[in-house]
């Protein structure tokens, strides 16, 4: 999806993959910290390696997913501003 948002630079599709973005961010959160308060999380439970493991792929995961959504709306602001310009100069002609 962001891939057909670049091409086309339709600022809609911008907005909706940074809205899944957050949207599963925000499940893998929640789901890591329920399962693992309720003990239904196999991979936490197995050992306190495993613990350290998970939650250091949640954090890395977390990381990457904001750093991500950072250049995604960056590279929407670059095209926004580009496109009020185009609009200033031809109104300006």
């Amino acid at each position: 999806m962001l891939l057909i948002s670049i091409i086309s630079q339709y600022f809609c599709l911008f907005w909706t993959t940074l809205t899944i973005q957050a949207i599963q961010a925000v499940y893998l959160v929640l789901f890591s910290i329920i399962s693992a308060a309720i003990t239904e999380n196999l991979i936490i439970n197995e050992s306190l390696w495993h613990n350290i493991t998970y939650w250091l792929y949640v954090v890395i995961w977390l990381a990457l997913t904001l750093y991500f959504m950072y250049i995604i709306y960056s590279y929407y602001r670059q095209l926004k501003q580009r496109e009020t310009e185009n609009l200033a100069e031809i109104a300006g002609e």
